[in-house]
């Protein structure tokens, strides 16, 4: 499942018709992070957020997308 905030498709679609300039150079980081690393979730909250706050001195093998 894909939540509407958080597709890049979406995003790019919704700034380009507010007239926004997209943000260049961003990296997309993927790793395994253990239940003791999250700091917060705001998905599990209600909100419709796909990402998790995490604690990154907890993560190992940190790899870029």
């Amino acid at each position: 499942m894909v939540l509407k905030n958080v597709d890049p498709l979406n995003l790019l679609a919704s700034a380009q018709r507010k007239g926004l300039t997209p943000r260049v150079g961003g990296v997309v980081l993927k790793t395994l992070a253990p239940p003791e690393a999250i700091i917060c979730a705001p998905c599990l909250l209600g909100e419709a957020e796909g990402e998790y706050i995490v604690d990154p001195r907890q993560l190992l093998n940190v790899e870029r997308d």
